[in-house]
């Protein structure tokens, strides 16, 4: 997937926590970029063994296992199945010891951690029955223990393999639920739901301002509806305090949001909320997607993003460029990239060869130039793209046969 390759590599033997809540669209959720990862395991032959927890209550296995079975790439995925809170653990931690046992390469994926969630609230729920209090702080360092003895299996062995960690979970929503829901609010709303003075501070300027409002005004801006109960709203610290101790105990998090997702985003991944720490001191653990081929077209990806967030000190020439990044970054199509095509597509962004094509076209004609030019590569420089997924490498010589031949099959198709 480009837009992990390119923002949040997944380094073998480290661990990865995956964010989104659960409004967002099938097609582009947490179990979708799940399945996304798991394809291009089995696919690209990354010699990685994908194993996947499906951790579902009775009533939603089969709606999941329906879901999975439509994969054609799932048969040759291993699957452990919970259907409560006990189940879920075990499996979660039989998996890492089937994976560890490989000697090879592998891959854990846990759909849901929601079931672990459900574990930790009945504890904490037993406790306040036996009157034992437990404060904000002590709760923080407890759920660090309970979580670390799943995320402390992400490892490299000695003698050869790893076991790589994927861990889903939920993360709240900015729209309200139940009768809460409204089809607009009031700065009144925000007050009475307990919303903090700064953020009341910036809905009473919008409301000012006569800017209705409204769940989709509030979502473009990623404020929290009241009612939503959002920790940055009314759900107050404690309602994501497992995601602060779960984020703090992995080697990086990807957050799906759902203004993206209603802009289009494909993978509606929020680069400003996702980081990651792979491979930092090891070369052993980098993977590919951080290999200096990658590195060499992604380098500015990150600040040219960042700058182009900023609509007041954003230049124009900065967002055409945050544009054609996007484009490139966009990917709906289900077929995993080859690294080859992930560093051609991000060196004609970061070279401006797609500046002009981002702003004038729509994503159909952009995704049709962009699969073009992998194909012109193919057929004036046979072996070029294959060369550079090999080796793991951009050499001087072939950035340079890059640029030729992208730039004049851009300038004709769109002339």
């Amino acid at each position: 997937v480009l837009a992990i390759d390119a923002l949040t590599p997944i380094g073998r033997g480290q661990s990865m926590l995956v964010l989104g809540p659960n409004t967002l669209p099938d097609d582009v959720s947490r179990t979708a970029l799940a399945h996304r990862v798991l394809q291009a395991s089995v696919t690209l032959s990354t010699d990685v063994r994908p194993l996947l927890v499906l951790a579902r209550p009775p009533e939603r296995m089969s709606h999941a296992l329906a879901e999975l079975a439509m994969q054609p790439w799932s048969s040759q995925v291993r699957v452990l199945l919970a259907s409560n809170s006990a189940q879920a653990m075990l499996a979660a931690q039989s998996a890492c010891s089937l994976a560890a046992a490989i000697g090879s390469d592998a891959l854990v994926v846990v759909d849901s951690l929601e079931m672990h969630l459900e574990a930790w609230r009945f504890g904490r729920e037993v406790l306040a029955a036996c009157d034992i209090t437990v404060t904000s702080e002590e709760e923080g360092s407890q759920q660090r223990a309970f979580y670390s003895a799943l995320t402390e299996r992400a490892h490299r062995c000695k003698d050869g393999g790893s076991v790589t960690l994927l861990l889903l979970q939920p993360s709240a929503s900015v729209h309200a639920t139940g009768e809460a829901r409204k089809e607009m609010y009031m700065v009144d709303d925000f007050e009475a739901a307990g919303f903090s003075q700064r953020a009341i501070d910036r809905v009473r300027m919008l409301a000012s301002k006569g800017i209705a409002l409204t769940e989709d005004v509030l979502e473009k801006l990623g404020i929290p509806a009241p009612g939503s109960g959002h920790p940055q709203g009314d759900g107050g610290r404690q309602a994501g305090q497992h995601l602060e101790e779960l984020t703090s105990l992995v080697d990086g998090h990807i957050d799906l949001r759902e203004n993206l997702a209603s802009a289009g985003r494909v993978p509606p991944l929020d680069p400003s909320n996702s980081l990651t720490r792979i491979g930092v001191g090891s070369q052993k653990l980098r993977p590919a997607s951080t290999s200096s081929a990658m590195r060499a077209v992604t380098q500015a990806l990150r600040l040219e993003l960042a700058s182009a967030s900023d609509p007041v000190a954003c230049e124009p020439h900065q967002r055409r460029r945050a544009g054609a990044y996007f484009a490139v970054l966009q990917q709906p199509d289900q077929r995993p990239l080859p690294l080859g095509e992930q560093v051609a597509l991000l060196f004609a962004a970061s070279q401006g060869l797609i500046d002009a094509a981002a702003e004038t076209l729509d994503e159909v004609e952009m995704r049709a130039l962009l699969r073009g030019v992998i194909l012109y590569l193919d057929s004036v420089q046979a072996g070029l793209v294959d060369t550079i997924s090999r080796s793991q490498h951009l050499t001087q010589e072939q950035a340079a046969l890059l640029k030729e031949n992208m730039a004049a099959y851009i300038s004709n198709a769109t002339a």
